[in-house]
């Protein structure tokens, strides 16, 4: 059993949570999920229908019923063969965005994973961590791991027989979607992707603010996508939103401050990854068009004695 588990207080508020309100099982089962002393850190582990029953005082009923909800918004998804669960996002709260090769976290995480090697969620647990954490692992293809639509709880968007109370007839393509490697980081950002080439590929997302920033001070292209990333995680934390909510603020952010006077002022303006990481996205835009003093005369926008 873990130490510890993080649980954001915008579970509430954010727009997964928005989307539970009204459903006070769901509600119970998915913070449960993220919690309950059976989880570990890569959310794809054994957990019984009983044991879910038992430490939340839910029935049955009550639990299938919030399994049902909790995987229509993509929350969890639930095996109700083998009785194992899986947080997608989970990896991305407990862990951290990104991984590197020689981080003790990756021994950890694959450890993990490796119990559940014969699981129709390994394959898409590889598809949306395999590059961000360094796992070295090819997903193995998915005929190999496909499980019959009445042992998956598995998205709305797959046509299939209406709900019933749990496993068996009825039970079946509801919950959360088959492999969608649609990677985020705990802050929700898509990781890069390795080309054929071997050359990682960007998300769209993260090349129109790489575009967006000046040109002359863009520095540092995976060093500046980490940044980024790690900037929209905190801005979702602290707004309490959705990952492409705070790609387009900081979006709209850089542009507003690539067509503003500061940007123009070339050796004043820092390195890309630095303007993340000092969090200059907070700044009042106001402030970026402030660069003349009252006698009328150019001062520079950020701080001269930087270094960048």
């Amino acid at each position: 059993m873990r130490d510890h588990a993080i649980v954001s207080p915008h579970f509430w508020i954010g727009e997964t949570g928005r989307k539970l309100r009204g459903h006070p099982e769901a509600q119970i089962v998915c913070s449960y999920a993220m919690s309950c002393p059976s989880s570990n850190m890569i959310g794809l582990y054994y957990l019984p229908i009983p044991m879910i029953c038992h430490e939340t005082g839910l029935s049955e009923d009550e639990v299938w019923k919030g399994l049902r909800r909790g995987a229509e918004v993509d929350f969890v998804a639930y095996d109700t063969i083998a009785q194992v669960i899986f947080v997608p996002n989970m990896a991305h709260w407990q862990v951290a965005p990104f991984l590197k090769p020689t981080d003790n976290r990756v021994k950890g995480v694959k450890k993990q994973l490796e119990q559940y090697a014969k699981s129709p969620f390994h394959s898409r647990f590889i598809a949306i961590y395999g590059d961000s954490f360094s796992l070295g692992l090819e997903a193995p293809s998915e005929g190999v791991l496909e499980a019959p639509s009445n042992r998956i709880l598995e998205a709305p968007s797959k046509p299939g027989p209406g709900p019933g109370p749990g496993p068996g007839p009825g039970a079946g393509n509801i919950g959360a979607s088959a492999p969608r490697p649609k990677p985020a980081v705990s802050n929700g950002q898509p990781e890069p992707k390795k080309k054929a080439s071997g050359r990682f590929k960007y998300p769209e997302s993260f090349e129109s603010w790489w575009h967006a920033y000046p040109k002359e001070r863009r520095v540092g292209k995976k060093k500046t996508y980490e940044a980024w990333a790690a900037a929209g995680k905190r801005i979702r934390s602290e707004k309490g939103i959705e990952a492409q909510d705070a790609a387009k603020f900081l979006q709209d952010q850089v542009e507003a401050f690539a067509e503003s006077p500061a940007a123009q002022r070339i050796k004043y303006v820092p390195h890309s990854h630095r303007w993340l990481s000092h969090g200059r996205y907070d700044d009042d835009p106001a402030s970026w068009r402030e660069i003349e003093n009252e006698t009328g005369e150019s001062k520079p926008w950020g701080d001269e004695n930087a270094v960048f």
